[in-house]
């Protein structure tokens, strides 16, 4: 299992709209190359470790993506608080991922996602 953390660019209503970074992370497992991949999402209360059973039986057949949503576990916390209840924040960060993902090859991949609660709605 390898950490990670991708940079989100944001910006901060409470600095004069200035631009900061945030933090997504995530746990990899299985290898980098293979182009079979699971993308796990946990609930609202939740974070990426709740997957770690999972991945591990998984990452023989298939890299395993497993991200802290923002404000969990290892991510990032957002500066205004109002951002938790506004859908476009936590899609954005989801699209930011799976470039993050998708940069890393040159031929296709399969994805796959596996989400509870809140981490299903993010598909």
């Amino acid at each position: 299992m390898r950490f990670n953390r991708i940079p989100v660019n944001t910006v901060s209503e409470k600095n004069n709209n200035a631009q900061t970074v945030r933090y997504i992370a995530f746990t990899d497992w299985g290898s980098p190359e293979n182009t079979q991949i699971v993308i796990c999402a946990h609930g609202l209360t939740r974070n990426s470790r709740d997957f770690d059973y999972l991945a591990k039986a998984l990452q023989e057949r298939f890299r395993v993506i497993c991200v802290d949503i923002v404000g969990r576990g290892q991510s990032d916390w957002l500066t205004n608080a109002e951002g938790y209840h506004q859908p476009a924040i936590y899609l954005s960060d989801i699209k930011i991922l799976l470039t993050h993902i998708l940069a890393q090859y040159k031929q296709s991949i399969h994805l796959n996602w596996v989400g509870i609660s809140m981490g299903d709605s993010l598909v």
